[in-house]
């Protein structure tokens, strides 16, 4: 089954190397694939202690809850990091945070 798709793949893009007489930026693969990066979304994640996210929410409540959140949740537990000068130290673990929102301009 996998060499009927691998098969199906490669007749594609065969396809589309005919299509375009050898010239990839002009196939319509190229073209829509090029769209699909442009318009991806994509976060700025960094992995802050939480006295970082105290300073960066402004509330050792928040920071708190965020933390301890991260470690309940078993999506999320694999994400925590160790502090690389503190390793097992689990008052110094890293946790990802999403900074902000971009936009991919180019691929």
């Amino acid at each position: 089954m996998n060499q009927d798709l691998g098969s199906e793949k490669l007749q594609v893009l065969y396809e589309q190397w005919i299509s375009c007489e050898g010239h990839w930026t002009e196939s319509s693969l190229y073209k829509q694939l090029r769209v699909t990066v442009r318009n991806r979304k994509t976060g700025a994640r960094k992995w802050l202690t939480e006295p970082e996210l105290c300073v960066k929410y402004g509330s050792a409540r928040v920071a708190a809850r965020i933390a301890q959140a991260k470690r309940n949740d078993p999506k999320c537990q694999h994400q925590i990091r160790d502090h690389p000068d503190c390793p097992g130290d689990p008052d110094s673990s890293l946790n990802p945070v999403l900074l902000r929102p971009s936009q991919l301009t180019h691929l």
